[in-house]
Order: structure tokens, then C-alpha cells, then sequence
């Protein structure tokens, strides 16, 4: 055991490569949010409604390769993974960049997505593994703030890149995914450590692996709340608040930035007091201050602002809290893919649903009435989606040790492509 402990600030430095990249990957799909209007319905001379295709079937794509990737794993070293799917990234961005036409560009954007999910789940598990299992919550907290902070620079940069040419925001991804992929050879240089098997025999209660599903309820209810919450929420302050672009931005933002610098601390919560136990109590704020915006809209953007903050910080542990479930089920890059996966489908299906719940709606009841109605039903399937997750994961592991999954698989060193 002494060993092992020694051993952990030569594992904790193993994070700066895995936590770099995964900002760096991140920043390719926000930077063509900014400039979605420019580069599709302008360049392709679609409707906006078609233009949304674009962001959906990168989600759908990333859906598709989720059940290919333990025979990927088998078959590749980790590292040559990344490495592969970063360069295939990169290539399939280029090609968006050029003039192909629309229908083309949807294809190659169904690939691409299947390639982002490659380098997320492999990265993701690279950091997963690069410690203890009793530090585990912080360094997936350390993942979750490098990949929002890496959203939020992608969507600044393709701003930025907008004022020039839209086009550039897919060169710059390109760029972005191959410099990843120059990089990530120095993960397929680095094997993980595992503890002594004897070390993992001496405490029964690390190894009992936890089920996967939980966290992939966790992660869709998460995400299907924040697709509301850029996509009806606004409409909602508009038309019931009055509040303006900037106001709009500004809380929202907020929000999201609270998220991006809570993750980190929220993971050493998470280690302390158990990922189950953070999950539940922030699955509870995170739920009543979503449904809070319909009472405060109206009282302005200061109280709105405060409300969304604690929403932002709550949603901070729901996603160090979730990830280190996913870690516990012990499942690799697998049980990664498929968690983000799950976050993909919860992100298409809320906005999908709110839309169609508008749709339907439409004359019947005034438009503020109905977001206000969306926006609590979100509220009440996300408090219901934390009471199953947290049923489903077991009393037994709130506050208990977690397994350290490679140990107890003993895999080989990654192999180099």
C-alpha cells in the first residue's frame, strides 16, 4: 500500500497530456455554433430548420458507434484510438469545409460524430485511470471543467472566426483535431499502473462493480435539462419576460461558466462524500432551480441571474458525480462513449420534445404559458430521473470505496500506433 500511495503524484501528473487534449477536442463542434446560420443557411441556402439537421445528426452519428467500441478497443491500443480518430476528425472537417452541398455535408457530419465520441470515451478513460480510485472524483472533475471550458473558448473563437469567413471555423477544427492527434502519441507511450492485486484483495468493499445504467439516466436527464435551457428558456424570457439578447446571454452564460469552473471542486466533494450522495443533493437543487426561472423571470435579470447560478454549480457535481459512476461501473472507454452517448440523446430529445410540445400547443395556449409548462415538466423528469439513477446504484456504494477497475482487469500497456 505504501507504494501505492508514493506512486500518486507520478499518476496525478499523468493528467495535464489527457486534460489538454480533451479542451483542445472540444473546441471544433462549439466552434461552428456561432456561425451555424452563416455556414448552412447562407453557404447551402437552407432553412433554418435544416440547418439544425447539421447539429442533430453529429449526435446521431455519435449514437451509431457506441456498440463498436469494445471491438475497436480489442483490436487497437488505446492511444492508436485517439490518435486514428483525432485524424479522421480532422480529414472529415476539411471536407465539410468544401464546397460539396448540403446533403454531402450531412453525411460526412454523421461520420465526424462517430469519430468525436471515439476521442471523448478513450480520453475520458485515460483520465479515469490515471490515478487512485480515491481520487478519482476530482480528476473527472478536472475532465468535466477542461472539456467546458474548451466549449466555451470553441464558441469565442468561432465568433471571432465568423467575422472573417464562417468557412474558417471548420479549418481551425480541422487544425484543432490534428493537433490532438499529434499529440495523443505520447498517451499510447504511457501505460497505467495498476495496485498490487494483493492490495485490491485486502479491501472487499473495492470490488464490487457498480451498474453502468444509472449513470446513463444521470447523464440524459443532465443534458436533456440544459437542451431546454438553451433552447426554450429563451423563448420563455422573451416572450414572458421581455428580457433582451444580452440579458439572455449574460444569465445563461453565467451559468454555464459556473458549471465549467464548479466540476473540479465538485470531484473532491465527490471523493469525500461519495458521488451518489453529491448526486442526489445536487440533482435536487439542480431540478427546483430550473423550475425557479418561471416565478423569477419576471422579477428581472438579477434575480434570474442568481437563480441560474445556483442551477450552473449544481449542475457543476450532477456532471463530477455522474462521471464517477461511470468510472465505478468499470466499464473503459465502452462505458464512456456510452455515457456521453446518453448525453447526446437527452440533448436531442429535450429541445426535440419542447419543440413539438410548442408545436402542438400553438394557439391554444399563449407561448409563454407553454415554455412555462415545459420547463417545469423538464424540472419533474429530471427529480424523477434522480430518484431511479440513485435507487438503481445501491445504498451500499454512497460514501464507499471505488473500485479501481484496471487493477482488478490487470490490462496490458497501451499500444503504440
Amino acid at each position: 500500500m505504501p507504494d501505492t500511495v508514493a506512486a500518486e503524484p507520478a499518476f496525478e501528473r499523468r493528467l495535464g497530456l489527457p486534460l489538454a487534449l480533451l479542451f483542445i477536442s472540444a473546441l471544433p463542434d462549439a466552434m461552428v455554433v456561432p456561425v451555424l446560420h452563416d455556414l448552412m443557411v447562407q453557404r447551402h441556402d437552407v432553412s433554418p430548420a435544416a440547418a439544425h439537421a447539421f447539429m442533430c445528426v453529429n449526435l446521431v452519428g455519435a449514437l451509431a458507434i457506441v456498440g463498436a467500441i469494445g471491438r475497436i478497443r480489442r483490436s487497437c491500443g488505446d492511444g492508436a484510438v485517439i490518435v486514428g480518430a483525432a485524424t479522421i476528425n480532422a480529414l472529415l472537417l476539411a471536407v465539410m469545409a468544401l464546397p460539396i452541398g448540403f446533403t454531402a455535408t450531412l453525411l460526412v457530419r454523421f461520420a465526424e460524430g462517430a469519430a468525436d465520441l471515439l476521442v471523448y470515451g478513450f480520453l475520458f478513460d485515460s483520465i479515469a485511470r490515471a490515478g487512485r480510485p480515491q481520487t478519482k472524483g476530482r480528476r473527472m472533475g478536472a475532465a468535466a471543467t477542461s472539456l467546458m471550458l474548451g466549449i466555451a473558448c470553441g464558441i469565442g473563437i468561432g465568433g471571432a472566426l465568423g467575422m472573417v469567413d464562417s468557412v474558417l471555423s471548420l479549418w481551425a477544427g480541422a487544425l484543432a483535431c490534428l493537433l490532438v492527434a499529434a499529440a495523443a502519441r505520447g498517451l499510447s507511450r504511457r501505460a497505467s499502473r495498476p495496485a498490487a492485486p494483493e492490495a485490491i484483495a485486502a479491501r472487499p468493499d473495492a470490488c464490487t462493480l457498480g451498474p453502468l445504467w444509472p449513470a446513463l439516466v444521470m447523464m440524459f436527464t443532465d443534458r436533456a435539462v440544459v437542451g431546454v435551457l438553451v433552447s426554450t428558456v429563451p423563448l420563455y424570457l422573451v416572450a414572458h419576460a421581455r428580457l433582451g439578447s444580452g440579458p439572455i446571454g449574460a444569465v445563461i452564460g453565467l451559468s454555464m461558466l459556473m458549471t465549467a469552473l464548479g466540476a473540479w471542486p465538485a470531484g473532491m466533494l465527490a471523493d469525500r462524500f461519495g458521488a451518489v450522495r453529491l448526486r442526489l443533493a445536487a440533482g435536487i437543487v439542480f431540478a427546483l432551480a430550473f423550475a425557479g426561472i418561471v416565478p423569477t423571470a419576471s422579477l428581472g435579470a438579477a434575480p434570474l441571474g442568481l437563480v441560474l447560478i445556483a442551477f450552473g454549480a449544481a449542475g457543476a457535481a450532477l456532471f463530477a458525480g455522474s462521471l464517477s459512476v461511470v468510472v465505478r461501473a468499470g466499464r473503459g472507454p465502452s462505458g464512456m462513449a456510452a455515457y456521453h452517448a446518453a448525453g447526446n440523446l437527452g440533448f436531442l430529445v429535450g429541445p426535440t420534445t419542447a419543440g413539438l410540445v410548442l408545436r402542438f400547443t400553438d394557439g391554444l395556449v399563449a407561448e409563454s404559458g407553454a415554455c412555462a409548462a415545459i420547463i417545469a415538466g423538464f424540472a419533474l423528469l429530471h427529480l424523477a430521473g434522480t430518484a431511479v439513477a440513485i435507487v438503481g446504484s445501491s445504498t451500499r456504494f454512497i460514501g464507499a470505496a471505488d473500485v479501481d477497475v484496471d487493477a482488478l482487469r490487470a490490462p496490458a500497456p497501451m499500444a503504440s500506433p
